[in-house]
């Protein structure tokens, strides 16, 4: 089973421009800054960051800390499992998690 990652779509447009590497670069990027963002506000808000002044759950940070988890999982532990199996058949998976980055653009587009 193919992911039809092996080569691009003929609708793709080529961005000769663009260094080799860029995105995996950005994604690095943008994932220190989540995990920062996650931090500074469990810091900051410490126990108000879980739970509110009324004892309700904070269901937004607590799914950023998902998401952000999410996100180093697929970055670290499954970019390590995939060179140590050698097995591309494996990274159907990697596609699911992906998808769970989009909560995160969601919730800032909602804010808006």
């Amino acid at each position: 089973a193919s992911l039809g990652l092996d080569s691009p779509p003929s609708c793709m447009v080529e961005f000769a421009w663009i260094p080799q590497g860029f995105f995996g670069t950005c994604e690095y990027v943008f994932f220190v800054i989540y995990l920062l963002d996650v931090l500074v506000r469990a810091v900051a808000l410490r126990g108000n960051w879980l739970f509110d002044d009324h004892g309700h759950l904070e269901f937004m940070n607590l799914l950023d800390a998902i998401v952000v988890v999410v996100n180093a999982i697929e970055l670290f532990l499954m970019t390590l499992l995939v060179d140590l199996l050698h097995d591309q058949d494996s990274l159907a998976n990697v596609k699911l998690l992906k998808l769970l980055r989009v909560t995160r653009t969601l919730r800032i587009v909602r804010t808006f």
